[in-house]
């Protein structure tokens, strides 16, 4: 049996499809959520048509990382040996992700780790997440690279590795396949952030970039709900030309992801799904482990200052220019190699 852990929105989406693989193949799996995200992962899992079979409901108001890693710790440990599964498979770099794989580790079950090899090389750039998905590669014993990139990261790691795409775009061409979203008639700039990081004074300096590009042009700012995010978000909700929405169902995120003029986001995953669509992108951060979107010229790094993203902004703008959709995150099969390797090592 395979222990699946998803537990946040983005591990919900992309392991989605992994799961509907399981289950076409037959493989006996359970899947399993620490509650890390309360809201967002029940919206996340109800578009997908998912329920997790353990809900462990861990997370509470403004715990910190040590904090939830303390908790889990023990409520994974006792739910590991009561199930005795043969495998676990978890996906990312999330704190669940890391106490799961941690746990698995100590009760020597063999570890599955989807999005292997992403690396910023930067631990503090993003926290604390980069020195997760560095920890759970090094004591996986199965590494599903979603790029070539990231598969040469792992070559003297001792798991396995598998080149395999990222399931993200799996996820968009389930959701494109299903769902046909309303455009905005406008155009408008789409804004996500949320990174622990940039909490503070880099992610005051962002919101006054947005504000300023505002006078140019529409915003849709999406609210995370993170009190920290929020709370900033709130100072500018009364600025003409931002429009500041509460976290979308997937589905509705995805059409106003693949209509926006531009985005501008400190999300991973955003990246990842903005290139597959074609969107250009600025990423507001000041390292990022999504090398490949930059490479192709998709996304730009620019980093935490106002002067810095606005003039990148005016920029892609003025340029009324979009790129091709890529496949340099994959190309909408990764689950399914994923589950070959897994469907030959469980036999």
């Amino acid at each position: 049996m395979i222990a699946v852990f998803a537990s946040t929105r983005p591990e919900i989406i992309k392991m989605a499809p992994v799961v509907f693989e399981l289950k076409r193949r037959g493989l006996k799996h359970i899947l399993i959520s620490t509650g890390q995200h309360c809201s967002l992962a029940s919206q996340a899992f109800q578009v997908f048509g998912l329920r997790p079979d353990y809900d462990l409901d861990l997370m509470l108001p403004n715990q910190e990382p040590e904090a939830f890693f303390v908790r889990a710790v023990e409520r994974i440990r006792d739910l590991l040996r009561e199930l005795r599964p043969d495998y676990v498979l978890v996906q990312g770099d999330t704190i669940s992700a890391f106490t799961a794989a941690w746990v698995a580790f100590l009760l020597r079950i063999p570890i599955g780790h989807v999005e292997a090899g992403y690396r910023s090389r930067d631990l503090r750039h993003p926290w604390p997440e980069e020195a997760c998905r560095a920890c759970i590669d090094e004591i996986a014993s199965d590494l599903f690279a979603p790029t070539p990139w990231a598969y040469a990261n792992l070559e003297d790691l001792p798991g396995r590795r598998y080149l395999t795409g990222n399931t993200i775009v799996d996820a968009l061409h389930w959701i494109l396949e299903r769902y046909k979203p309303q455009p905005k008639q406008e155009l408008y700039v789409l804004v996500t952030l949320h990174r622990r990081e940039a909490h503070g004074e880099p992610l005051r300096k962002m919101l006054g970039a947005i504000v300023q590009l505002a006078k140019e042009i529409p915003l849709v700012l999406i609210r995370h709900p993170n009190p920290n995010v929020s709370r900033a978000m709130d100072e500018i909700t009364t600025e003409t030309n931002v429009e500041v929405v509460e976290p979308l169902p997937y589905p509705e995120f995805v059409g106003l992801l693949k209509e926006a003029k531009l985005v501008l986001t400190d999300s991973g995953g955003v990246v990842e799904e903005a290139t597959a669509l074609g969107v250009p992108t600025l990423i507001l951060r000041e390292r990022t482990e999504r090398h490949e979107a930059v490479a192709t010229g998709h996304a730009k790094l620019v980093g935490w200052d106002p002067g810095r993203i606005v003039g990148a902004a005016r920029e892609a703008l003025a340029r009324d220019w979009r790129p091709d959709p890529s496949e340099v995150y994959g190309d909408g099969r990764a689950a399914r190699r994923i589950v070959s390797t897994l469907s030959l090592g469980l036999k």
